[in-house]
């Protein structure tokens, strides 16, 4: 059962990052479809919106109402239909697409509610914490070493093929794919004993209140606020960057996709050696060490003044990033008990997203006081400050980590 939930999650990611290639652009899109700033900002805190009004009540009603394993499958499914109407969108739409295909892409996340609350959970039961990081790390490998082919290839034709046509074709692509993978997802089998069907408890014992999450696990609560910091850097420089490469230094969707590529091949090294070095050394002391080395990547792009410079800060950044993608997946479900993961995983991710709605309109709007690059300095001087908490306030002297003794 856990081989065969292993090799579903690797060979379903071999879809899923097709889809990813093919929606890789979709920032370009609203810019090239004469979409404001404004609303480049709103498509990368929209989301983040939606997942904070709806992932804490799609938490309680699956712990209420069952299966996890149904609400997050379905949930997936329901979210990749609507990449056809967004494919048709333009065959329907003739004024004001860019705001269209907004509204269509916010629209998505009504149905990933059960997904943000409920995955990493559900990952928890499929998997043995033997296995988590080493299948997590499969997945990104495959991912990356997919990235690297096709992103050129869509970016390529992106170019190549009447605009917006190749648009239309890339979100074509991702329904197709999209389909696929949802239906290997449902192949999953839970192990005997997992907790992913929710047992109803009475409403007594569901309270979940943050004064009780800090007085019964305090390493949680440190843990959440510090990535608060952390990601406010990151999600506030995160609308920059696309404005920065196809404003500023005049970047074409085909550097956009070699940018992509060149991240995820070095993305594909990093998770070849990163694994083995967490399981030397744990989790905690390579977030320590690497957090903060992270947070330099808005800075040097601020700095940057061609295309060739941020492809090389790209690659060097890149190397880093699994070793930060391991550790906080990794930390996230220890620091939950196992009996409430569900709704401790859900108040985690309803905070970050509060960071990742927040952060890009700050930064859009810092960005028009100060400049793009004032702004991305801005940022990396946030992360930093988060990447250093890290060290400052170990997790360790909060508490034991409730997920940790789980295996």
């Amino acid at each position: 059962m856990e081989d065969r939930n292993a090799w579903l999650l690797v060979a379903e990611m071999f879809w899923t990052a097709i889809l990813g290639a093919a929606v890789s652009f979709n920032s370009a899109y609203v810019v090239r479809l004469g979409g404001s700033n404004s609303l480049v900002g709103l498509l990368t805190s929209g989301p983040a919106l939606m997942t904070i009004l709806l992932t804490l009540p799609a938490a309680r009603l699956m712990e209420w109402r069952g299966s996890r394993k149904a609400w997050v499958v379905w949930s997936i499914f329901l979210q990749r239909v609507l990449y056809l109407p967004i494919a048709l969108m333009p065959f329907f739409v003739q004024e004001r697409r860019a705001e269209a295909f907004v509204a269509l892409f916010l629209l998505r996340e009504l149905f990933l509610a059960p997904n943000h609350a409920g995955w990493n959970a559900f990952y928890a039961d499929l998997l043995p914490g033997r296995r988590r990081v080493e299948v997590l790390a499969q997945r990104r490998i495959m991912d990356a070493a997919l990235l690297v082919v096709a992103v050129p290839l869509v970016g390529e034709m992106l170019d190549k093929v009447v605009f917006p046509y190749g648009y239309q074709i890339a979100y074509g692509l991702a329904f197709v794919t999209g389909m696929i993978s949802v239906a290997m997802l449902f192949r999953l089998r839970l192990p005997e004993g997992a907790s992913a069907s929710v047992q109803r408890a009475p409403a007594t014992k569901q309270r979940f209140s943050l004064r009780r999450v800090v007085a019964e696990n305090p390493v949680f609560f440190r843990y959440t606020a510090i990535r608060v910091v952390y990601n406010l850097g990151m999600s506030l420089a995160q609308p920059l960057y696309i404005i920065y490469f196809v404003r500023v230094l005049g970047a074409s969707d085909a550097w956009l996709g070699f940018r992509l590529s060149v991240g995820n091949v070095a993305i594909l090294i990093g998770y070849w050696f990163w694994p083995r070095i967490v399981n030397r050394y744990g989790d905690l002391r390579v977030m320590r060490w690497m957090a903060p080395v992270i947070a330099l990547y808005p800075l040097g792009v601020a700095l940057s003044q061609d295309l060739n410079t941020v492809v090389a800060i790209i690659a060097l950044m890149s190397l880093v990033t699994p070793a930060t993608n391991l550790t906080f997946f990794n930390t996230s479900i220890n620091v939950c008990p196992p009996e409430r993961r569900t709704s401790y995983m859900s108040l985690y991710t309803t905070a970050i997203n509060v960071t990742g709605f927040l952060g890009p309109l700050i930064g859009v709007a810092l960005s028009e006081v100060i400049g793009i690059a004032g702004a991305l300095m801005v940022a990396s001087a946030i992360r930093m400050m988060g990447g250093a908490l890290f060290s400052l306030f170990p997790l360790e002297k909060a508490g034991p980590l409730p997920g940790s003794m789980e295996d």
